[in-house]
């Protein structure tokens, strides 16, 4: 137990002070069709930042408006004034136990950054009825598994999730920026650090899934080229010691249930991760796994962060 809260050196120069991680879970809190931070945000992270975490991390601040998950997500704003940052920056000073007269915290407040690509339902997504979001290929999600599980799922599957755009080299630009304007809204809110989703099957996860990525461009599922490319943006614009992690997916690679499928399945995410740490520019890596065309990773999946 020594080890567990014993205070730890990140790579970038910040102490974690102790092992403890308040991993993001999705809060379904904001305005409807998205928004900033707000008094119910305020209230459940008060509560979360009495238990002297080392790291506490937000549920995901998707970086695109019309790219949400269930409707109701905390969203980066398109301009970054005093008036759209104040939201946010109430939200770290409360992570921080700035506004506690009794109580001080050195828990790292981690906004955590993603985009849901293919996954952004319908309608709740934030874009027009029936209008495509972005993907890395034009597949549909559940285009592999819904008409495995039959025609309901199918028809599920169809009504909810609309087949993406493939995204053109605009779109991926666009997409890096809004990454980047992600990480400037921690920064000037007073947050520690940042955590890009790259699990459950998100726009990051999609690039590299074979799943949700046929392409045979330098972004194609075999080597991750897009975060790299955010990865090394972000670096640039702030500080040396601004934390940058992420949460990488293990269980989201094989079209197949069966066992060689599973090895091939590791070997790949083994060196995707392999091929992050060699950047030398990420601080920390949760591992989780799964997405929602298969949901078992809510039940069995092992995770982990280091």
């Amino acid at each position: 137990m020594d080890f567990v809260f014993s205070e730890k050196l990140l790579p970038c120069g910040k102490t974690i002070p102790n092992r403890l991680v308040k991993v993001a879970m999705y809060e379904h809190l904001a305005s409807i069709l998205g928004g900033s931070a707000n008094a119910y945000h305020y209230a459940l992270y008060s509560a979360w930042s009495e238990h002297d975490w080392g790291m506490i991390i937000t549920g995901n601040v998707q970086v695109s408006g019309d790219h949400l998950t269930l409707g109701r997500d905390m969203v980066v704003p398109k301009v970054l004034t005093d008036k759209t940052l104040a939201p946010f920056q109430q939200l770290a000073r409360i992570i921080h136990l700035e506004n506690s007269p009794t109580k001080s915290s050195q828990s790292l407040a981690i906004m955590q950054l993603n985009h849901a690509g293919r996954q952004s339902s319908n309608i709740l997504g934030g874009r027009a009825p029936f209008s495509s979001p972005l993907g890395p290929s034009a597949l549909r999600f559940g285009h592999s598994t819904s008409r495995a599980q039959g025609i309901l799922s199918e028809l599920f599957h169809r009504l909810l999730f609309q087949t993406p755009k493939a995204m053109s080299s605009f779109d991926i630009e666009t997409v890096i920026s809004d990454f980047v304007r992600g990480a400037l809204l921690a920064l000037r809110s007073g947050f520690d650090g940042v955590q890009l989703h790259v699990a459950h099957g998100y726009l990051l996860a999609q690039f590299l899934s074979p799943k949700a990525n046929i392409r045979t461009d330098e972004y194609s599922c075999e080597y991750p080229h897009l975060l790299r490319r955010i990865v090394k943006a972000i670096r640039v614009v702030v500080p040396a010691d601004f934390i940058l992690g992420i949460k990488f997916n293990t269980s989201d690679y094989s079209l197949s249930d069966e066992s060689e499928a599973k090895k091939a399945q590791e070997e790949r995410a083994l060196s995707h991760l392999r091929e992050v740490v060699s950047w030398n520019s990420v601080d920390f890596i949760e591992i989780s796994g799964g997405d929602y065309e298969n949901p078992e990773f809510m039940l069995s999946c092992q995770l982990c962060c280091f």
